[in-house]
């Protein structure tokens, strides 16, 4: 049985990777596999559940930490590494020899080169995030993959009493933060002709980005006009956006 499995980027950051570190680590931890944590934000934001869960392995980590100012790191237990764009490997963890190496890929792209590809074949196995970055794998001639999807943690999100805040109102939630890749185009074009016919209907949004400039990739989209601009405090202005793009204020809630 595998006792401990590596854990090759920033676990808790606020990003997708650091939440889906925290998920990954809390369901190997309640498995009886110890994560060993190199990257951790010191800000790692848990509920008391998770941190009864976690303290074990956070107390370890500044012990793991020390592997990534080694000249050629090595563990004796599998050590997962996170890729991105071109199968594009994490600076600080790319040098750790796991045994084996096992690759998690989210890429948003199906360019993939042949160097890049020459480079993966030092893993075992590659986990995707989505079918269709499967799918591009085998297109590309590298086999040795695994697709697991990501779950719901249902302790944070489970139904609970109706609040009639938008009582009257179909309500329809769409979260991430704005940019061209999540597809809140889509969703805005979608919603406008849905509204037409059903006037109940309130979009509700949590759009909100902490770096704006990549909403800007949105200019490109021909579902909408025009990108987001920043309120004062340095926010996108996702309302005046919406307003802009044809839906009355009653028509939707931002978060």
């Amino acid at each position: 049985m595998i006792e401990r499995i590596g854990i090759g980027w920033h676990v808790g950051v606020p990003s997708g990777w650091g939440t889906y570190g925290v998920n990954l680590c809390l369901q190997l931890a309640r498995r009886g596999i110890e994560p060993a944590i190199l990257l951790a934000d010191v800000r790692v934001n848990l509920t008391e559940s998770q941190a009864a869960v976690l303290g074990p392995a956070l107390a370890e980590h500044p012990k793991w930490n020390a592997l990534v100012r080694e000249d050629q790191p090595r563990v004796d237990f599998p050590f997962l590494h996170a890729l991105g764009n071109d199968l594009a490997t994490s600076g600080l963890t790319a040098k750790v020899k796991g045994r084996p190496d096992i690759a998690l890929v989210f890429f948003e792209n199906a360019n993939i080169s042949k160097d890049t590809l020459a480079q993966a074949e030092r893993f075992a196995l590659i986990v995707t995030g989505s079918t269709w970055n499967a799918d591009v794998l085998r297109r590309h001639g590298f086999n040795r993959v695994a697709n697991c999807l990501q779950g719901v943690d249902l302790d944070l999100f489970t139904p609970g009493p109706r609040t009639g805040r938008f009582r009257g109102r179909f309500a329809i939630f769409s979260g991430g933060k704005l940019e061209y890749r999540k597809g809140q185009d889509l969703v805005v074009a979608a919603f406008k002709k849905f509204y037409e016919r059903h006037r109940d209907a309130l979009l509700v949004t949590a759009w909100h980005n902490p770096w704006p400039q990549v909403a800007k990739g949105l200019a490109v989209s021909p579902h909408v006009t025009g990108v987001p601009g920043v309120d004062k405090a340095g926010r996108l202005d996702v309302a005046r956006w919406l307003r802009e793009n044809g839906l009355p204020p009653t028509a939707f809630f931002d978060i």
